[in-house]
């Protein structure tokens, strides 16, 4: 019963939540084929979860059903993806509005680390952190002094994004 009333339900937003196994793909794919089916724009359809493969699924699960009622469905036509590129798409589109003057990237944890490193070598020190020491461009850090002035400047990144300081700010 619930999942037929999702798959007829047309106005507005639908969330889905359910265990696994419980045919959420199913209902989404049929929810999907059904809507384009009454002449609903499926330009318009954005369907939203935590995988790029549960993304991917869901397309392919939508197209699968809309051949089997003859609706057709374009596969580029569908917004299907995953939260975090919904976001970052978002971003990438309006970054100038949010002031930025480039689009902000997310970037691996080992890059953010080679970052800090290299700022922890270029720039003055203070007097109040316990730097790491350099042997052969390999970070090593006293036993005592367990990385201390590297994740003091991971936190203060944090701070600057967290509460959205500027340049001029912080």
């Amino acid at each position: 019963y619930e999942q037929s009333q999702v798959i007829e339900f047309e106005e507005g937003t639908a969330r889905v939540n359910a265990g696994p196994g419980s045919g959420k793909t199913f209902v989404v794919g049929c929810r999907i084929a059904n809507l384009v089916e009454k002449g609903y724009d499926s330009n318009r359809m954005c369907v939203l979860t935590f995988t790029n493969a549960g993304a991917a699924e869901m397309t392919e699960r939508a197209m699968r059903i809309a051949a089997k009622k003859g609706v057709p469905l374009d596969p580029d036509h569908i917004t299907s993806k995953t939260i975090n590129a919904f976001c970052q798409d978002i971003v990438n589109d309006n970054y100038e509005r949010l002031g930025y003057t480039r689009k902000p990237m997310v970037i691996k944890p080992s890059d953010k680390r080679a970052i800090i490193n290299r700022l922890l070598d270029q720039f003055p020190k203070l007097s109040c952190w316990v730097y790491p020491t350099n042997n052969n461009n390999v970070k090593t850090y006293h036993k005592d002094q367990s990385k201390i002035a590297y994740i003091r400047m991971e936190s203060e990144f944090e701070a600057i994004k967290s509460n959205g300081f500027t340049r001029d700010e912080y």
